[in-house]
C-alpha cells in the first residue's frame, strides 16, 4: 500500500499544483455498467455443477487536466462488483491509472505512468498464460513506465523506455510473484512515404518470490508500412537471448544464454467502415510460473457498424507457452457482442464468449458466458 500511494502522489501532485489554474478546461468523462450474465463453467473447473448467474456493476471514471501548453494528466479508473448467485459469492475488481504527457516541442516529448489493477485470472484469460494454471485467483499488479521520445528531424525518431511490474496472485500455491524491469531503446528512419524502418534494443529481468532471476535480452529490426489506403502493418523480427539459470529445478547455463527467433507483427484494415486487425508474437513474457517463459500468441479484433447506431465487434485470441519443469499449456477466447446506442448517453449490448484453457493434467476445459448489459456514457467539461 504504501508504495501505491507514493506512485500515485508523485503522478498526481502535478495536477493539484495547477488544477486551480485549468479548472474550467478539465474534462471529465464517466461511464457505468450494469451486466447480467450466464455461463456454464465461470472458472473453467473440471467439478461438476459447475453452472452460475451473475449481476455486475462497473464504475469508470476518467479526468483529463492541461497543466500547461503541451502538458496533460489523464487519471482513470474502474470499480466493479460481481454478485454470483451460487457457490461462488461475490467479487471486487478494478484498476486505475495515471499518464503525464509533455510535448516539450516538435522535437521532444515525455510521458510518464503509473497504475494498479485487481482483476480475476478468468476475466483476463488471454492477457496472461498465468490464467491457464489458476483460473479462481485475484490478479493484482502494480506499474510504472517512462518513456522519452526525440525526433531530431522529419525522418528520425529516438525512444528510449524503461518499466517496472510487481504481479501477484493471493492464495494461490501454484503462481509466484514477479518483480520485473525491462529497458528499451529504438531508432527509426522514415525512408518514404509510406515506409519507417527501425532498430530496437531490450533487456528484461524477471525475479519470482522463491527463486532466483531470469533474463532475456533482444535485437530486432522494426518496419511500420502503409501498403495503400486501407491497409497498414508493422513488424518486429530479432534474436533473443535468453537465461533460465536462476529457476529451481533447471541448471544454471554458465552465461552460455540461448539464442532463438523473437517477433511480432500486425496487419490492419481500416476502411470508413470497418476495422480488422490480426496480430502474432513469439517472445518471452513475464509469469508467475517462473519469471519468464517462451510464448507463441494471436489475435483477431473486427469492428462493424450496422448502422448510424449499431455495432458488431468480434474477437480472438490465442496463447501457448511452455517453460521447462512445467510442461506446454495453451488459453484461447473468442467474444462476440452487439451494442446499440439508445440516446447520446444510454445503450445497449448482449454478447457471448467462449473460454478454453488447458490444466496442468494435460485436460481441455471450456466455457460458454453469455450477458446482456446498459452502458451510461456522461461527459462534463
Amino acid at each position: 500500500m504504501p508504495v501505491r500511494r507514493m506512485l500515485f502522489g508523485a503522478i498526481a501532485a502535478p495536477a493539484a499544483i495547477f488544477a486551480p489554474k485549468c479548472l474550467a478546461q478539465t474534462e471529465i468523462r464517466i461511464e457505468a455498467d450494469a451486466n447480467v450474465l450466464y455461463s456454464d463453467n465461470p472458472f473453467l473447473s473440471s467439478d461438476k455443477n459447475t453452472d452460475a448467474g451473475a449481476a455486475e456493476i462497473v464504475a469508470r471514471p476518467e479526468i483529463e487536466v492541461p497543466l500547461g501548453p503541451g502538458t496533460t494528466i489523464e487519471v482513470g479508473g474502474r470499480a466493479g462488483f460481481r454478485q454470483y448467485t451460487r457457490r461462488y459469492g461475490n467479487f471486487v475488481t478494478g484498476r486505475a491509472d495515471a499518464t503525464f504527457r509533455h510535448r516539450d516541442s516538435e522535437y521532444l516529448t515525455l510521458m510518464s505512468n503509473v497504475a494498479y489493477s485487481r482483476e480475476l485470472a478468468a476475466d483476463v484469460l488471454t492477457d496472461s498464460i498465468d490464467a491457464a494454471v489458476d483460473t479462481r485467483r485475484m490478479r493484482q499488479a502494480y506499474g510504472a513506465r517512462t518513456s522519452v521520445e526525440w525526433n531530431p528531424n522529419a525522418r528520425w525518431q529516438f525512444l528510449a523506455d524503461a518499466g517496472w511490474q510487481k504481479t501477484s496472485y493471493p492464495g494461490s500455491t501454484l503462481l509466484q510473484s514477479t518483480n520485473a524491469y525491462d529497458v528499451g531503446v529504438t531508432a527509426s528512419r522514415r525512408v518514404s512515404e509510406l515506409m519507417t524502418v527501425g532498430l530496437r534494443g531490450e533487456f528484461t529481468s524477471s525475479r519470482i518470490a522463491n527463486g532466483g532471476t531470469t533474463e532475456a535480452k533482444s535485437i530486432g529490426v522494426t518496419v511500420a508500412r502503409r501498403l495503400n489506403a486501407n491497409w497498414r502493418a508493422d513488424a518486429t523480427a530479432g534474436i533473443e537471448w535468453a537465461s533460465l539459470g536462476g529457476l529451481p529445478g533447471i541448471p544454471n547455463n554458465n552465461g552460455n544464454d540461448r539464442s532463438r527467433f523473437s517477433g511480432s507483427v500486425n496487419l490492419c484494415y481500416d476502411p470508413r467502415r470497418m476495422t480488422l486487425c490480426l496480430t502474432g508474437a513469439i517472445r518471452s513474457e513475464v509469469s508467475g510460473l517462473g519469471g519468464l517463459q517462451r510464448e507463441t500468441a494471436v489475435g483477431a479484433t473486427l469492428a462493424v457498424p450496422t448502422s448510424t447506431r449499431g455495432r458488431v465487434t468480434a474477437s480472438a485470441d490465442y496463447r501457448r507457452a511452455q517453460l521447462p519443469g512445467f510442461g506446454e499449456t495453451d488459453v484461447l477466447r473468442g467474444s462476440a457482442a452487439y451494442e446499440h446506442r439508445m440516446t447520446e448517453t444510454i445503450s445497449v449490448r448482449a454478447g457471448a464468449d467462449y473460454l478454453q484453457r488447458t490444466r496442468a493434467d494435460g485436460n481441455r476445459v471450456g466455457a460458454v458466458v453469455v450477458q446482456i448489459g446498459v452502458t451510461y456514457r456522461g461527459r462534463d467539461r
